[in-house]
């Protein structure tokens, strides 16, 4: 038997002894994975897993804030205090970080009929996805699109631009002028049947057309994730993986992406 071949069925022995386990025996026998490095992980999967969120933390930009997200977390209880266990809450907007846009957030007719986050559809945020660089001197407008390397048939984009050079995300006050779709380039990704787009800073669309390019993508269903960390992602072909807090009702959800290549 080869080495990769014991490995992977020494993974899968051990799966099956903690599921069999089935108790607090679990976490103490079968904690492996909580206690392999990132590389081990990479490896032991065969392929490499690239973190594109951006960490939830009180420098982080907000929309329209030049003093960015501040302090958003309380310990509400503590055990040097007396409590049993260190428990946090959380105050912020739902719009915060690498977050998850609802049809309720510009669609008035969704927010009408309660179509919240839990009602978008997981699929169309995990699968193939092109990353795709974007030119430096423009927005994200039809034309250049049409001058872009995305494949006939594309369902999932994510858009690496100008901002991730500047690293907008890692800076607190909040900038305008950040690179995004416009409407043109919106009805773009509608008529090629993009059902999934994701953008480096805190909106897929300009501050000047913000609401007509977030329309356009949301009334036929097309997925969007904002506030993505593409700084140290290659353009080209990934797995992406998504998942946005299932909040029933909200407009919008943080949530975690990566990317397996």
């Amino acid at each position: 038997m080869s080495y990769e071949r014991a490995r992977t069925f020494s993974f899968i022995l051990l799966n099956l002894v903690c599921s069999a386990w089935g108790s607090a025996a679990v976490d103490a026998q079968c904690g492996w994975d909580a206690h392999m490095s990132e590389a081990q992980v990479s490896s032991s999967n065969a392929r490499r897993l690239i973190d594109i969120s951006v960490t939830i933390r009180p420098e982080l930009p907000c929309w329209d804030k030049v003093d960015g997200l501040g302090e958003h977390r309380e310990l509400k209880e503590r055990q040097d205090q007396g409590g049993v266990a260190f428990v946090s809450k959380v105050h912020l907007v739902v719009h915060t970080a690498t977050h998850f846009d609802a049809p309720s957030h510009f669609l008035q007719e969704a927010f009408d009929s309660g179509r919240g986050m839990e009602s978008v559809q997981l699929a169309i945020m995990n699968g193939p996805a092109l990353v795709v660089s974007v030119p430096h001197e423009s927005n994200i407008t039809a034309d250049v699109l049409e001058t872009l390397p995305i494949p006939p048939g594309t369902q999932r984009v994510l858009f690496k631009t100008v901002n991730s050079a500047k690293k907008l995300m890692y800076q607190t006050p909040f900038h305008s002028n950040y690179t995004a779709l416009t409407e043109s380039g919106a009805g773009w990704v509608v008529k090629h049947g993009i059902k999934f787009v994701g953008i480096d800073y805190l909106s897929i669309a300009t501050y000047d057309e913000l609401a007509p390019a977030h329309k356009s993508l949301m009334r036929v269903g097309t997925g969007i994730v904002e506030g993505l960390d593409l700084s140290h992602v290659e353009p080209g072909l990934y797995d992406v993986h998504c998942l946005p807090l299932k909040l029933q009702g909200s407009d919008g959800a943080p949530g975690r992406c990566i990317l397996l290549d």
